[in-house]
């Protein structure tokens, strides 16, 4: 049987109070605070950081235009390789 009060929205708001990680919560990019965001299959909320990193690749990108291709092209290798070591040994 479940008891009445866990399902009560107070309930909720001291669990979320008493969370070790809830100050994590400021870290993401959250413009509809009334959204519950339980979608399991899904890459999750953006964090600012990856915002604010994109917005910058981006911006490099159309200053640089053709010229910036220099520092991305061997990336595909450079990764693969990393994780070859890491996770092949």
């Amino acid at each position: 049987m479940i008891d009445a009060a866990a399902l009560e929205r107070a309930h909720a708001e001291r669990l979320d109070a008493d969370d070790p990680i809830s100050a994590f919560r400021d870290r993401f990019v959250i413009d509809d605070p009334g959204r519950i965001y339980l979608d399991g299959n899904s890459l999750g909320r953006l964090s600012h950081a990856a915002r604010t990193r994109v917005e910058a690749i981006t911006a490099d990108w159309g200053a640089r235009v053709v010229e910036g291709w220099n520092d991305w092209i061997e990336w595909p290798v450079r990764v693969g390789d990393r994780l070859a070591r890491v996770v092949l040994g």
